[in-house]
């Protein structure tokens, strides 16, 4: 089976953060508007990457290093919230998407 190309990398078009809660919880603020509709998340815990997928189907690796706590929290994370900011303000309301995990183990 073929794999889907990944298009750019979010973190070379926008800036962009991520938090992570104990708890699981996944916040992404970014500073630039996102043409298609984001629909999920996917965490590989074998090559730590965080996707972000889209309504057509594209797949954005945001292209981040975090710290191994940040990883294991990963592991339990079920819902991302997305907040689009610029200048300390946000300018749409905070969505809520699902996170899929890929856990090999």
């Amino acid at each position: 089976m073929d794999e889907i190309p990944l298009k750019e990398s979010l973190s070379k078009l926008m800036r962009i953060s991520v938090l992570i809660k104990e708890n699981g919880d996944l916040w992404l603020v970014y500073d630039t508007e996102i043409e298609e509709k984001l629909e999920w998340v996917e965490f590989d815990s074998e090559t730590k990457t965080l996707i972000l997928v889209t309504n057509k189907g594209n797949m954005h690796d945001i292209d981040l290093k975090l710290k191994p706590r940040a990883y294991e929290r990963l592991l339990n994370a079920k819902i991302v919230f997305l907040m689009f900011m610029r200048n300390g303000e946000t300018l749409e309301k905070i969505r809520e998407i699902p996170v899929t995990v890929r856990d090999i183990y």
